[in-house]
C-alpha cells in the first residue's frame, strides 16, 4: 500500500541556455511512494561536463535504491545511507564515466514521521510541520556557507553533504528547487515563496499541480535567465475543491 496522506508533485523546464545550444534539460527529478513513506529528489547537472543528463537523472534512481534497503537493515546510519547512494550511483552511470556526469543532489525522505532533507551543492530545501515548524537548507551568503562546488563523485564525503535528520516531524510540505529557481529567489522570500505554493496547491491534484506549475515555469519572470529550473515535493493532502 502507497502512502496516501501526501500528495507528491514535480515540474522541470529546460533553460533558454540550453535550448540555444542544442542541449538537453540538466535537471532531473523523481518522487516515489512506499509503505512507510515517500521520497522525493531533485538533481542539477553540471553544465559543464559533457553527460550532466546521465549524473542527474541517476542520481534520483540511486536514491531510491538506496533507501529501500536503508529501511530494511536495522541499526543503519545516516552515513551508511549517503555511502550507498554514492556507490549506485556510480553503478548507474556505468559506463559512462564519473567526471562527465557531475551533478548536485537535493533529498527528502520521509519515514513515518521521520524526516531526512539532505542537500549537496547548490538549490534549496523548504520544509514546514503541522506545528509550523520550518527548516531551510540553502546557501546563506551573509554567513560565507557555500556548498556550490560540491557534487557526486567516486570519492564519498559524508562531510560534503549538509543533513538533517528531524524526528517526530509532521510534514505540512516539503519543496526542493533546483539553482535555477532557487538563486532567483531574494533570500528572505524562500520560505514565503514555498508556503504560497501550500497554500495555492494544497488541495489540489499532482496532474492539476503538476500542470500549472510547469506553465509558470516556463514564463519565469526573471529577465535574461538561462538555467534549467527544477522543483519537487510532498504536500498534506487538504480537501479538494475541484
Amino acid at each position: 500500500m502507497k502512502d496516501s496522506k501526501y500528495t507528491k508533485f514535480g515540474a522541470s523546464v529546460i533553460g533558454p541556455l540550453q535550448i540555444k545550444n542544442g542541449l538537453p534539460n540538466q535537471d532531473s527529478f523523481i518522487t516515489r511512494s512506499y509503505s512507510w513513506g515517500n521520497i522525493v529528489v531533485v538533481a542539477d547537472g553540471l553544465g559543464s561536463k559533457q553527460h550532466p543528463e546521465i549524473g542527474s537523472a541517476q542520481v534520483g534512481k540511486a536514491v531510491c535504491e538506496s533507501v529501500v534497503k536503508f529501511t530494511r537493515i536495522k541499526n543503519s546510519s545516516l552515513e551508511d545511507l549517503f555511502r550507498l547512494i554514492n556507490s549506485n550511483w556510480m553503478i548507474n552511470i556505468s559506463p559512462y564515466y564519473y567526471r562527465d556526469c557531475s551533478t548536485t543532489c537535493l533529498i527528502a525522505i520521509q519515514i513515518q514521521d521521520r524526516l531526512i532533507l539532505a542537500r549537496l551543492g547548490d538549490g534549496m530545501i523548504v520544509a514546514a510541520s503541522k506545528d509550523n515548524e520550518i527548516i531551510l537548507l540553502a546557501e546563506d551568503k551573509d554567513s560565507g556557507f557555500s556548498n556550490m562546488t560540491n557534487c557526486m563523485s567516486n570519492k564519498f564525503n559524508y562531510s560534503d553533504w549538509q543533513i538533517k535528520d528531524l524526528k517526530d516531524f509532521k510534514i505540512k510540505y516539503v519543496i526542493l528547487c533546483s539553482d535555477g529557481i532557487a538563486d532567483d529567489l531574494k533570500e528572505d522570500s524562500r520560505v514565503s515563496f514555498a508556503s504560497s505554493l501550500y497554500k495555492s496547491y494544497s488541495a489540489m491534484s499532482t496532474r492539476n499541480i503538476n500542470r500549472d506549475i510547469k506553465n509558470w515555469l516556463k514564463k519565469w519572470p526573471v529577465p535574461k535567465h538561462t538555467d534549467d529550473k527544477s522543483i519537487a515535493g510532498l504536500f498534506l493532502k487538504e480537501i479538494s475543491n475541484e
